[in-house]
């Protein structure tokens, strides 16, 4: 009996030295041009969950990682040299079982576990190395300036952040994780406003509510580069693309909206107003570029807009409960049941041919293969 194969084949192929990464995209497109045309299925194929194994092995990876990390503590409250050796060596023993599932058996899922342990024990080791704890070094360790009566960025506002991303950028270096690109996004966006706050806190104080949402467009933009190498969403720059998009989102949406409230002369209502305008521009991007993980961190400030107008009305805490989720429910589904005539609707307005037909996928007609 033969088998198709698909993009976790080469994946593992290249993986295991059977072909290299360059050797694996030409048989991938290859295999795509026998198929024929780029087509997407229209759905959002989650790669990184195959069956139970991978979620009862990323069960306990999470209690090993939770057991080392109370293991950690537990040295590192003899001297802050312990404490860096053991969160050290917690980082270590990630990277171990890294190279035994991510690398050499290609588990997503249990990668993605792996992937923030990792940058969570470097995180947590780079605070302790800051002569404080993960919170007070990156919240609390903002000195008062006694002159002006301004707060003022510690070390940690940059360091902390950057040693994350750093870890996830090897991480994704040596593994491949796409996961891992959008952990990236959003460190790289937190390491670029604290290196503004440390060293340019003018450019922070002038463009302040502004720069969130130009790290969640950049994020994005980069985010559609991925999606228009592989149109057909067949093969790893997909899966790149759906984390980066689904770390695009909450900076876009949260960003903007603190812009908002922030300018708007009536926050309380107007705010809100415009709060679900960006959430319905969203949505029809997400349609128009097939991409509803877009979605998905968006929802939750909708639900914040419907929730803040019914309180307006002096709507009952039951009542706001209720209706928010009618309202919310009801948009997802009618949304997920109409999504694809819905994009056939929209493709008709947009070029279809070109750069164009790679970022506009096409959406396939019922009954079609």
């Amino acid at each position: 009996m033969t088998r198709t194969i698909d993009a976790d084949d080469l994946d593992a192929a290249s993986a295991a030295g059977i072909l290299s990464d360059a050797q694996a995209r030409d048989l991938s497109a290859f295999l795509d041009s026998r198929r024929g045309p780029d087509s997407p299925s229209g759905e959002e194929e989650l790669r990184f969950i195959r069956n139970f194994h991978d979620v009862f092995l990323s069960i306990g990876l999470v209690m090993l990682g939770i057991g080392l990390a109370v293991l950690s503590g537990l040295i590192g409250g003899q001297s802050q040299a312990a404490a860096i050796l053991a969160t050290g060596v917690s980082a270590g023993t990630m990277w171990a079982l890294g190279e035994v599932f991510s690398r050499r058996r290609r588990l997503f899922l249990p990668s993605i576990v792996i992937a923030l342990g990792f940058a969570g024990f470097v995180i947590a080791a780079a605070s302790i190395a800051l002569d404080g704890g993960l919170l007070e070094a990156f919240i609390a360790d903002f000195s008062t300036d006694v002159a002006g009566e301004n707060l003022r960025p510690g070390r940690g506002a940059l360091w902390i952040p950057a040693a994350g991303l750093a870890a996830t950028l090897i991480f994704y270096l040596r593994f491949r994780l796409p996961f891992a690109t959008g952990m990236a996004a959003a460190l790289g966006a937190l390491t670029l406003l604290g290196a503004l706050a440390n060293f340019a806190p003018e450019v922070l104080e002038a463009a302040g509510t502004l720069l969130l949402p130009a790290t969640g467009l950049a994020t994005f933009l980069l985010a559609l580069a991925f999606d228009a190498r592989d149109p057909g969403r067949r093969t790893r720059y997909s899966d790149n693309a759906f984390w980066l998009h689904l770390a695009a989102a909450p900076q876009i949406v949260h960003g903007t909206v603190f812009w908002m409230f922030t300018a708007s002369d009536n926050p309380a209502v107007r705010g809100p107003l415009l709060m679900l305008a960006l959430v319905a521009g969203l949505g029809l991007v997400a349609l128009l570029i097939n991409r509803r993980a877009l979605l998905v961190s968006a929802l939750i400030y909708a639900g914040v807009a419907v929730a803040t107008l019914l309180g307006e009305a002096q709507a009952s805490r039951e009542i706001v409960v209720a209706i928010t989720l009618l309202i919310l429910g009801g948009s997802v589904v009618a949304l997920g049941a109409g999504w694809h005539a819905a994009r056939r609707g929209l493709l008709k307005i947009v070029p279809s041919q070109g750069a164009w037909a790679r970022l506009f996928p096409p959406e396939r007609m019922a009954g079609e293969g």
